[in-house]
């Protein structure tokens, strides 16, 4: 269901050019099947957008303002999202404030993708969604104030129904792009009602060379760090708390994988193999 009622086609995009949106909120954006060598800058600090969608585009730079869902976290898909980028190249986000949606950031079958110094907060489910995308960096983000729906009963019982499984970094492969490759998580702030970076779903041809490093992560779930069929792989010098009260220990585990799972501070799991130095 599509509920978006305005979109926006901003003025002046141009190769190399910047372009700045007027403060205050704003209509969806969207960018499709557009080439920008060198890149456009656009300079939304102050604006609060209804959405982004950027579509078979390539050379995209984006600084500062809100983007929230179009139609908030509660919203069908796609209207839940916040960023939306498919099959698009050189694309970059710093200094945002990604909030109210249900998936905040979602890359899909793209590459060259950066997500830095930005906040997600009130988000329902997953902060940042990679499938099929690689050469991507995210770094020096804050994840928290998630808000997810919770099951209600108990798993394998009648009337079981499964809520959100909110992850601050969610990596998968796609069959479009099968292998995912030259991504890295660093100096994150993870912290919350959500779990940490993992790469859960499709694991397609096998991941490769996913570095994660120098996280910050308290959190409630138990998947702190998961990186699974990962060849030459880095997960490194993080540090993997759980939230007081939490039902499960925060934990992180490497299955199948390949490379340096080590120097890390899983604090309530000592045992853990990704504890021992490097």
């Amino acid at each position: 269901m599509q509920i978006v009622t305005m979109m926006m086609a901003i003025a002046g995009l141009a190769s190399g050019a910047t372009v700045r949106l007027p403060p205050g909120p704003q209509p969806f954006v969207e960018i499709r099947g557009q080439t920008f060598n060198p890149p456009v800058t656009i300079v939304a600090d102050g604006a609060d957008v209804a959405g982004v969608r950027i579509w078979n585009s390539t050379g995209i730079s984006w600084k500062g303002g809100t983007i929230r869902a179009p139609g908030g976290r509660d919203a069908p898909a796609p209207n839940n999202r916040g960023v939306d980028v498919v099959r698009s190249h050189k694309v970059n986000f710093s200094g945002v404030t990604f909030t109210d949606a249900k998936g905040a950031f979602l890359a899909s079958d793209s590459d060259d993708i950066v997500v830095r110094n930005s906040h997600f907060l009130r988000v329902r489910s997953d902060g940042i969604d990679l499938a099929g995308t690689s050469r991507v960096l995210v770094e020096g983000n804050n994840f928290e104030d998630f808000r997810p729906v919770r099951s209600i009963g108990v798993r394998g019982q009648p009337n079981f129904v499964d809520g959100d499984h909110p992850d601050a970094v969610q990596i998968w492969a796609t069959s479009a792009q099968p292998a995912v490759t030259d991504i890295v998580v660093r100096n994150n702030i993870i912290r919350g009602d959500l779990q940490g970076i993992n790469t859960f779903g499709p694991s397609g041809d096998g991941h490769r060379r996913i570095v994660v490093e120098n996280n910050q992560i308290l959190i409630s779930y138990p998947p702190g760090v998961s990186v699974w069929n990962c060849m030459d792989c880095r997960v490194r010098f993080n540090t993997i708390e759980t939230i007081p009260g939490a039902r499960f220990h925060a934990n992180s585990t490497f299955k199948g994988s390949t490379g340096q799972f080590c120097a890390n501070r899983i604090v309530d799991v000592p045992r853990n193999v990704g504890n021992l130095p490097c």
